[in-house]
């Protein structure tokens, strides 16, 4: 199975070339162009089943009215396990600034990244699944207890109207 991104960037040259570093044979990326507004990312990530998204810092080249802070906080809102790089050229890439973001990279250093970033991909998919997963249990256990009190209230109200049926000694 391969996990499926998305690169949003203000530059086509930039999503070509960095998306095409990081594809191996487990990672595909699905090309998209820049969005009226942050929301729609997450509502594209769920209909194309997208696995991770890499953001561009800087997203103003093409008039946006956002920035890669707004797409992360938007995507966050609904999903805070989806795995989320950073890719800038900002010289501070690594400060606390960025925290929010899962992983943060300097683009010129991308390609000595490489590994380290599907890795990270990898792992930070299957966290995600694992505890999609365990909440998918955690409600059918839930659900299975409500209706078991419920047939336990059931079975109460047999169990009081058939003593009362019953002579009293």
């Amino acid at each position: 199975m391969k996990l499926k991104g998305i690169y949003i960037d203000d530059d086509p040259a930039n999503i070509d070339m960095y998306s095409t570093m990081l594809e191996d044979s487990e990672i595909e990326f699905i090309r998209v162009d820049l969005f009226d507004t942050p929301s729609e990312y997450y509502d594209f990530i769920c209909q194309n089943e997208v696995d991770f998204v890499i953001i561009d810092r800087h997203l103003d080249k093409d008039g946006a009215k956002y920035d890669g802070f707004n797409v992360l906080e938007d995507i966050r809102k609904q999903d805070p396990y989806i795995h989320i790089l950073l890719l800038t050229n900002d010289t501070i890439a690594h400060s606390s600034i960025y925290s929010d973001f899962d992983q943060t990279v300097k683009k010129g250093d991308l390609f000595e990244e490489r590994e380290n970033i599907i890795s990270r991909i990898k792992r930070s998919h299957l966290l995600k699944r694992s505890i999609e997963n365990t909440e998918h249990v955690k409600a059918a256990l839930k659900a299975q207890k409500e209706n078991t009190d419920i047939e336990i209230k059931k079975l109460e109200e047999i169990h009081a109207t058939i003593k009362s049926l019953l002579p009293r000694e």
